[in-house]
């Protein structure tokens, strides 16, 4: 069975009190006796002499292993009595009972024969005991055989043949460093090539087992610095940049040639050596069949006398090419970084510069590139960091808003003495935007009818220049607004209710409706002649087309949000009549405000009436007899045409057609319930 030492309270007492006094603890004898009990226990522990004690007998040999703070030992047992042994100590030359051994069992941990000689070997773990200050006190009349292995255990090397653990150890180790230690093949400044594609910094270092690292010449290929005289100046200069993928090619960039053409030729003359005639005549003429002409020369003499070729696309510049990684290895000592990867116009931005083993009070120059100093406020693009106590300095500023349109940007900070040492924060262009709003207040607010302040047409540039009190800015942003109780109506079918004209500067505009936009209702048909002679003299008038709502003709697009309704002019009412009083019943005007014109009778009849805002003008009628009416076409509703007359004869029957909803180049999205009536251009 199995036999655990336990280290007692003196035994522990005697070992840390000879630690601290540089002292050692010999153990010299081993007893046996016949108590039982459980060795574990702390009352047991704490006992200075075995419980019934038969013999001890004295130690000859052992040794303390200081890896496994293991203490081994090894006793010449010599019985003068025959006992079983249930505890065993271990006892110093003091007489202290360093550690114990016992059973509760009945089966004995040891059993001694009288003058039967034993020799036994036991182990006891020494935990949180310093073990330099224990060592075995050896019986010098130890038989030769435990002297002899006591002399081998002691050896610093008892196998010779064999490699010491610690050798082997240590061999290991110096293995285990060469095989793990990192080669920085590539130095601070050089550029690694690779056909991985690494998110980041730190994909690359772990891929390395170093450095810090930064993109370089993304989407560019690389060129040798030059020191030749007549090479370009920007092939002279490390970490310059130039070049582009595309380029549209001048007259003077294209090859000299001097290609085949073909001519017009006058009519008349002497014929070449093709059959054409060449000499001059009396006009221009196109060959036909298998003469074709290609010349664009008119009968006038005027034209191209030859046609363009080419589609104007760009030229490529790109060689075939193959896309590899490239990172450049940075100094670990500076690290820039910003408080927002992408910020607004008119946001706040800080950047912090780190650094390692810089000392305080150093001045890092740094430099802002790739916008201008009126793009930040301070508006200054070159300073120093001012390196602090933590090793940090910081730098603050503001993106000016203003209202230019300049698409997103990206603002660079850069060391100046180490250009590689950089970070790009994104702006974006949320540039403000002038609002222009047309209210019941704007020009005369006392024509209100059908639930709308009526306002005449408005020409959008002259109206940003009356409600802002200047003139639009270059590439300003502009938003017009238009109330929900506000109608503008076209003064008249030649104008439409909303003008743009050429006089922007560049300038994104939008209009946002939530009123009434309309053409101006077309005019009836109707007859003009003069009843007063015979036959009467004098013009019939069709119908006309509603106007237009919206016009611009500038380049850049007027984009609408519609909430409310946009609608073309309704068309006029068509007329009615009979065979020989053509067109004497007048149709409506359209919605809004078509006018009218009265009937050419001088029978009982009803005129026809005007449009107002929103409702169409009601056609001219007469009952000529027995209830044969004749019936004016009523003008169209907004966006809509005009009714026909329904009786008589001539071309004065149909109404005209709805206006347009927008000419030139605008466009509308209708929002939630926003409406658009009319024709589309």
């Amino acid at each position: 069975m199995a036999i655990q030492f336990y280290l007692t309270s003196a035994g522990r007492n005697a070992a840390l009190n000879a630690a601290s006094l540089g002292l050692n603890v010999s153990l010299a004898h081993i007893a046996v006796g016949s108590g039982k009990y459980d060795p574990s226990n702390a009352m047991t522990l704490a006992n200075s002499a075995l419980v019934s004690e038969i013999e001890r007998y004295p130690l000859n040999g052992g040794s303390v292993e200081p890896l496994s703070h293991t203490l081994r030992f090894v006793a010449n047992i010599e019985p003068t009595q025959t006992a079983d042994g249930y505890e065993i100590g271990l006892i110093t030359d003091q007489g202290v009972l360093f550690a114990i051994a016992a059973t509760t069992s009945n089966t004995p941990l040891i059993r001694l024969v009288a003058n039967i000689v034993s020799i036994v070997t036991f182990g006891l773990l020494l935990e949180n005991i310093n073990v330099a200050n224990i060592n075995i006190s050896i019986d010098p009349n130890t038989p030769i055989a435990i002297a002899l292995m006591n002399q081998h255990l002691n050896h610093a090397n008892p196998h010779p043949q064999y490699a010491l653990l610690t050798a082997l150890q240590s061999a290991l180790e110096r293995i285990y460093v060469l095989e793990n230690k990192v080669i920085e093949d590539i130095k601070i400044g050089d550029i690694f090539f690779t056909t991985k594609n690494f998110a980041n910094s730190d994909e690359v270092a772990a891929h390395k087992k170093y450095g810090k690292w930064i993109r370089i010449s993304e989407g560019k290929t690389l060129v040798g610095l030059s020191t030749k005289q007549d090479d370009p100046i920007w092939t002279k200069t490390i970490g310059s940049s130039f070049g582009e993928y595309t380029h549209q090619l001048t007259e003077d960039e294209l090859a000299k040639c001097k290609p085949s053409i073909r001519l017009a030729h006058e009519q008349g003359g002497t014929q070449d050596k093709t059959g054409f005639p060449n000499t001059n005549a009396t006009r221009w003429v196109t060959h036909s069949g298998s003469q074709p002409d290609h010349s664009e020369c008119f009968d006038d003499g005027t034209g191209n006398p030859l046609g363009s070729i080419g589609g104007d696309q760009p030229h490529n510049n790109v060689q075939p090419s193959f896309v590899v990684g490239m990172w450049l290895r940075i100094p670990e000592n500076y690290t820039i970084t910003a408080s927002a990867n992408s910020v607004n116009e008119g946001d706040s931005l800080s950047f912090v510069l780190e650094t390692i083993d810089i000392p305080q009070g150093t001045l890092v120059p740094w430099i802002i590139s790739r916008i201008q100093s009126a793009d930040i406020s301070p508006s200054v693009l070159n300073g120093a960091f001012l390196i602090g106590s933590d090793g940090k300095a910081s730098y603050s500023l503001e993106i000016t808003e203003d209202y230019a349109t300049e698409g997103d940007e990206i603002l660079r900070i850069s060391l100046v003495n180490n250009p590689y040492i950089f970070c790009d924060v994104i702006i974006k262009d949320t540039s403000k935007t002038t609002e222009v709003v047309i209210s019941n207040a704007y020009g005369n607010t006392s024509n209100f009818t059908e639930g709308y302040f009526i306002k005449p047409s408005i020409n959008l540039y002259d109206a940003f220049q009356t409600l802002i009190g200047r003139a639009p800015l270059p590439n300003e942003k502009i938003l017009f607004i238009v109330e929900s109780d506000v109608a503008i109506i076209a003064n008249d079918l030649a104008s439409a209710a909303i003008n743009g004209d050429e006089r922007w500067l560049n300038n994104e505009r939008k209009l946002r409706n939530f009123g009434l936009i309309s053409g101006r209702g077309g005019n009836p048909a109707w007859n003009d002649q003069n009843y007063s002679v015979y036959p009467p003299t004098g013009p019939f008038y069709d119908a006309t087309q509603g106007g237009t709502a919206i016009k611009s003709t500038y380049s850049i697009p007027l984009n609408i949000e519609n909430y409310g309704l946009i609608a073309g002019g309704g068309g006029g009412g068509g007329a009615a009549g009979g065979d020989q009083d053509s067109a004497i019943i007048a149709g409506g005007g359209g919605a809004p405000l078509g006018i009218f014109h009265p009937n050419k009778s001088f029978q009982p009849h009803t005129n026809p009436t005007e449009a107002t805002i929103l409702n169409f003008g009601e056609g001219g009628k007469i009952n000529t007899f027995n209830d044969n009416w004749w019936l004016g076409g009523n003008g169209g509703a907004l966006g809509e045409a005009g009714a026909p007359g329904n009786h008589g004869s001539g071309t004065w029957l149909n109404g005209g057609e709805a206006g347009l909803i927008y000419e030139g180049n605008v466009t509308i999205t209708n929002v939630e319930a926003g409406q658009t009536k009319g024709k589309l251009q």
